[in-house]
């Protein structure tokens, strides 16, 4: 074996048995102030081992040719400049994997927001914009300008500027006005065996939203013998042969689902 690498070796075997004693001083002076916590070792020396320990982490290690992998310490003071370890210890050098401190980490964060595509943000600005001025001249030409009316979502109206109709959709939000209720549509869940009380205390809601949904049979009454919201829907529905609407099947029933578990 040339000598190089011979001195190469001996090198590493004596900075492998340098971190091994400085991990040995470590378990030291933890199994002290650990027997000192559980008082098997007096308070006087457990403060020269704080002391000590204080001093270690303050000044630099010897050079090992190891460290930390990456260090993101930005310019700070006070408890800005704590240093952080998110990505834990080395289980070769015991350094950390990556050194920062409270300011950095505040630094990148703020960073992410700028990094948003400036075209972008400003396209869309302007398609907001148009989609305001659209629903103002369409409210002006009806009657019924209003400057608290909300404008459509964003995405809803540009689908529909985009086809010039109103689109169908098979169970999915995208193409719809969450503004309109009878468009969104509205429901509440209520346990299949919950006591009926809940459902009757709940009723006047979901009667106004029926009808804001375009429901004309509102009439449901609640008797002595309705025990549970499941009792009371079957009794309504024939057992579910029919919807709430009454017998033929005009549409779903969306005002109320009843959850069986």
């Amino acid at each position: 074996m040339p000598n190089e690498q011979i001195r190469v070796l001996y090198q590493e075997l004596r900075d492998i048995k340098q971190l091994v004693g400085e991990i040995e001083q470590r378990i030291d002076q933890l199994e002290q102030i650990f027997a000192a916590a559980l008082h098997d070792a007096p308070l006087a020396s457990v403060e020269s081992l704080v002391s000590a320990q204080t001093l270690n982490i303050t000044t630099p290690p010897a050079d090992s040719g190891a460290g930390p992998s990456l260090v993101m310490l930005g310019p700070a003071a006070g408890p800005d400049a704590e240093e952080l370890y998110p990505n834990g210890i080395d289980a070769v050098s015991g350094r950390p994997l990556l050194k920062i401190n409270a300011a950095a980490v505040a630094q990148l964060g703020q960073d992410e927001k700028e990094r948003i595509d400036l075209d972008l943000k400003d396209l869309h600005g302007q398609k907001v914009a148009s989609y305001v001025h659209s629903l103002r001249l369409r409210q002006e030409r009806s009657g019924q300008a209003r400057d608290d009316e909300p404008p459509l979502d964003v995405a809803v109206q540009a689908s529909r500027d985009v086809d010039k109709k109103e689109l169908e959709v098979l169970g999915t939000i995208a193409d719809i006005d969450q503004n309109s209720i009878g468009e969104a549509r509205w429901a509440v869940v209520v346990h299949a065996q919950e006591d009926v009380a809940v459902l009757q205390a709940l009723w006047p809601l979901i009667r106004h939203r029926m009808g804001q949904m375009g429901y004309e049979k509102l009439d449901f009454d609640f008797q002595s013998g309705d025990t549970s919201c499941a009792a009371w829907l079957n009794r309504h529905t024939d057992n579910g042969k029919k919807t709430l609407k009454g017998g033929q099947r005009e549409g779903d029933w969306r005002a109320i689902q009843i959850g069986r578990a």
